[in-house]
């Protein structure tokens, strides 16, 4: 069976299972603090459950494995950038998602509600990757008054809220959480993730969130 990383080709005659080579192909790319964005097993993309259902599988059975990889800094990189468009959109489903709860369209409401909550979770898992990787900025970075860390912080108590409030079906509370509360701290995301971006615009490659 052929394994390919990032095109290099990797020794896995040994290995007596896929779960052996799975594991080897995770102890080559954790040293470097690289992610995983693609892991096709004969030209088929496979998710994390399939890779857990395919362990006791010989290798004989397959042909290659191939695996790309991104440095954990480039992967924030692309997320800063990406988030800067991604707010606007994200507003638009937040304002949305209330004004449906507060009019009793519920299941469009809920629709929107569950999309929102989706982007918002990933924002969180941007801001937890920037302080993981570059805690000094992250701590220092106060644009506005507002520090990224207080924002996130913030964030996750409205999250917070607006859970112990859809356990209540309390949607108008929900809905309000999400027009006076959440909306306020998008806008304050927006100016501290476009200076992020302009930053790492201007620090070569070799430099950027290191």
């Amino acid at each position: 069976m052929q394994v390919q990383i990032n095109q290099q080709p990797l020794d896995f005659s040994l290995a007596a299972n896929l779960g052996e080579v799975f594991d080897k192909i995770y102890q080559e790319i954790e040293p470097r603090g690289d992610v995983i964005i693609s892991l096709k097993l004969d030209g088929q993309e496979i998710a994390e459950e399939e890779e857990r259902n395919l362990r006791l599988e010989s290798p004989e059975r397959f042909a290659s494995i191939i695996v790309e990889t991104i440095s954990s800094s480039a992967l924030i990189e692309r997320g800063i950038k990406d988030s800067v468009t991604i707010l606007p959109h994200l507003r638009e489903i937040i304002q949305a998602a209330a004004d449906n709860l507060r009019w009793g369209k519920e299941a469009e409401g809920l629709k929107l509600y569950g999309s929102a909550l989706e982007l918002l979770s990933w924002f969180c898992e941007l801001l937890r990757a920037i302080e993981l990787t570059n805690p000094t900025a992250y701590q220092q970075l106060i644009v506005e008054g507002y520090p990224l860390s207080q924002i996130e912080t913030n964030l996750k108590s409205r999250l917070g809220d607006m859970l112990e409030a859809q356990q209540k079906n309390d949607w108008i509370l929900v809905a309000d959480i999400l027009e006076y509360e959440l909306l306020e701290l998008i806008d304050r995301w927006k100016k501290p993730l476009e200076v992020l971006r302009e930053e790492l615009s201007e620090v070569p490659p070799a430099e950027r969130l290191t």
